[in-house]
This record gives C-alpha cells, sequence and structure tokens, in this order.
C-alpha cells in the first residue's frame, strides 16, 4: 500500500489475489503463468510468489493480474462443481 495514499498498489493486488488460489493449485498457477510469460517455474515460485519481486523490465503486473484473477475464475468454477 503507497504509504502517501493509502492505495493499494498493484502487487498489493497480485498479492491479495495470489492468496485466493488454493494450496493444491499452487504449483499447476507457477507452472502456467512460467508458460504464459515464458520464465522458469522457479523464478515464479520464488521471485514472483514468495518475495513478490516483480521486474519492471518485464513488465507484465497488469497482465499477470488479469492472468491471476482469471485462474481464480476457474478455480472456483471448478470447485463448484
Amino acid at each position: 500500500m503507497s504509504l502517501e495514499t493509502k492505495i493499494p498498489t498493484k502487487i498489493d493486488n497480485f498479492k491479495f489475489l495470489f492468496t485466493q488460489i488454493s494450496t493444491e493449485n499452487k504449483d499447476d498457477f507457477y507452472q502456467k503463468v512460467a508458460d504464459e510469460f515464458g520464465l522458469k517455474k522457479s523464478s515464479i515460485r520464488t521471485g514472483w510468489c514468495v518475495r513478490f519481486e516483480i521486474p519492471e523490465r518485464y513488465n507484465v503486473l497488469d497482465n499477470l493480474i488479469i492472468y491471476t484473477q482469471k485462474y481464480i475464475a476457474k478455480q472456483n468454477k471448478v470447485a463448484q462443481n
């Protein structure tokens, strides 16, 4: 959260969304994100989803948030069936 405005940042948004992914789906999520963005699964797991260090040079945060929202929607739909 930005200290100046107290408005959640994009990283805050992603952190919240990440908590919505069930534990049993996290490994699948890491792999699918790695495939989607052309990176290694270990980079996604440790860099993006543990330390929440998403380098600006990739310029993917907006797309990552959208991708995560869609992943959660699919996860929840499967859970309801």
